[in-house]
């Protein structure tokens, strides 16, 4: 079931590679928000009839496919709950991504990441966390930063890497900070006043392994 009303929600973002190419940003709204209402749609159906086949007349393309929905009989309410609420709230995700919520595309990124509620999906985690790094989230912009190291989605790129983990220790994000300072321990030996004063940035944030560097 929550694999159909992701598809459904996939659907719409299909189109999301094309358009922001262009910037066209009330048209991927307009298709999120679209997608999102049929998804809502079906399941409101679905939930009158718990136990019964369900034939919406909801379309999701120009064909007008009928989409056909069967619950099986070992289906229960609390199984069929929790699969209304996770639906629910990736459709208020999108939703509120759509909207430039650079936190509800960090999540969207983290979901795919760690295929939570969602299909695991490296290249749409990678796709959503670069549209939280671009408005500012000092997160989005570390997970890019450990995409880029470890090729997860995209091509390895260690210049690139390292710009998003800089990008985020900057801004006080505490792993980036370790990582930044760890990079400059590494390097060579000058370089031990400015690895240490990344360690005791990242300590200062509450990070155990700095404190720990930042004691001995």
């Amino acid at each position: 079931m929550l694999k159909i009303c992701v598809q459904i929600l996939e659907g719409g973002l299909a189109m999301l590679d094309f358009l922001v190419k262009y910037d066209d940003v009330l048209t991927i709204i307009s298709i999120i928000v679209a997608v999102f209402s049929i998804v809502v749609t079906i399941i409101s159906i679905i939930k009158q009839k718990p136990n019964n086949t369900v034939n919406s007349n909801n379309t999701t393309n120009s064909n007008n496919t009928t989409i056909n929905i069967i619950l099986s009989d070992s289906t229960t309410k609390s199984d069929f709950d929790s699969i209304f609420k996770t639906c629910k709230d990736l459709g208020d995700l999108f939703k509120e991504a759509t909207k430039g919520d650079d936190k509800a595309q960090n999540e969207i990124a983290k979901r795919y990441y760690e295929g939570k509620g969602i299909e695991k999906d490296l290249k749409k985690a990678l796709y959503w966390w670069k549209f939280a790094a671009k408005q500012g989230n000092a997160e989005a912009k570390y997970n890019l930063g450990r995409c880029y190291e470890y090729g997860q989605g995209i091509k390895k790129n260690k210049e690139k890497a390292f710009k998003c983990y800089m990008e985020a220790a900057k801004q006080g994000y505490g792993q980036a900070q370790l990582w930044i300072a760890h990079y400059y321990e590494e390097k060579a030996s000058q370089y031990y006043d400015l690895s240490h004063q990344w360690y005791k940035k990242a300590a200062e944030q509450g990070n155990e392994k700095a404190q720990l560097k930042v004691k001995n």
